[in-house]
């Protein structure tokens, strides 16, 4: 590599020491400028968090990008912290952050005879994020095709223990809702899936800019870092290979979503996020050019753009 190309502002953020810490200490001021010192808005800021860890984990785990970076888990805390849509905890931040524990414990399952106890744990916790966004149910038929076809596991344990993880959260709570005899809440679970035939397009419409642009930056960023993967995944292992391709289904499904559920685009930005994440830190981390150096800045300032967007009525006032 040129010296032109080490001095470049891509490589310098992708490969620093201090991108990371950097992020950390961004975000929290993003969160406090933001929604302040709610103690919704802190704990939201301490799902992101442990969103960032888990990220952190899979990439570390199972060697995602070829050199050393932390790109993976700055990209989704970067994004979402100056996204302010992505800020709510409860709705947005504990779903993501269910998919990523998910997604860690799902890939550890490569090549394993009967990993009984990470699919179990991992459908567990997909079923237990479901339980603040509903839809995340439609995840598990691509979650058992990863299973299948790409983790090479194929026993009749495996899937039954998927299923026994993904009921047991339910079981609990129809059980407590039987105990209180209120069943208002599994009411409000099926919503959201009987609204699934109905494509409501002109939903967008009433959607603030500081949630649709992230969405669609997000959107062309990941099917950048899906081509980058398929041009030249021959420079990866065919273990990494494997595990990107299921961030790449994972994310064209997630991408399919918001059609059903517009009003939940910052929740689907949020998940497709935890699954973009990787393919653009992928992206980033591995090309050095002159173009995808002015597309990194492009991309920061965009999203620092967006950081400004809630604040622009106010100026007016």
């Amino acid at each position: 590599m040129s010296a032109t190309q080490r001095s470049r502002f891509q490589y310098r953020v992708t490969t620093g020491r201090l991108t990371l810490p950097v992020c950390i200490a961004l975000s929290a001021l993003l969160w406090w400028l933001h929604e302040g010192p709610q103690p919704l808005a802190v704990a939201g800021w301490g799902v992101c968090l442990l969103t960032t860890f888990l990220l952190a984990e899979t990439d570390n785990t199972q060697q995602l990008i070829r050199v050393r970076s932390q790109m993976v888990c700055s990209t989704w805390l970067f994004t979402a912290a100056c996204a302010s849509a992505l800020h709510p905890a409860i709705e947005v931040q504990l779903p993501a952050a269910a998919l990523a524990a998910s997604h860690l414990l799902l890939l550890q399952c490569y090549q394993r005879t009967e990993p009984v106890a990470q699919v179990f744990h991992s459908f567990l916790l997909l079923s237990v994020g479901s339980l603040f966004f509903t839809p995340m149910l439609l995840l598990t038929f691509p979650m058992l095709c990863y299973l299948w076809r790409l983790m090479l596991v194929r026993s009749w344990r495996t899937f039954w223990a998927a299923m026994v993880g993904l009921a047991l959260p339910y079981i609990g709570v129809g059980g407590w809702c039987l105990v209180t005899k209120d069943f208002s809440w599994i009411l409000t679970q099926i919503e959201p899936l009987s609204r699934l035939p109905q494509l409501e397009l002109t939903a967008y419409e009433g959607l603030p800019a500081h949630a649709l642009i992230p969405y669609v930056l997000l959107v062309l960023l990941t099917f950048m870092g899906m081509l980058h993967h398929l041009t030249n995944s021959f420079a990866d292992k065919i273990r990494v290979r494997l595990m990107l391709r299921v961030f790449i289904f994972q994310s064209f499904f997630l991408l399919l979503m918001p059609v059903a559920w517009p009003q939940s685009l910052p929740t689907l930005t949020a998940m497709l996020l935890v699954s973009g994440a990787p393919l653009i830190a992928h992206f980033f981390s591995l090309t050095n050019s002159r173009a995808t150096n002015v597309l990194f800045i492009i991309t920061i300032a965009i999203l620092l753009l967006v950081t400004c967007l809630p604040f622009v009525p106010l100026l007016w006032e």
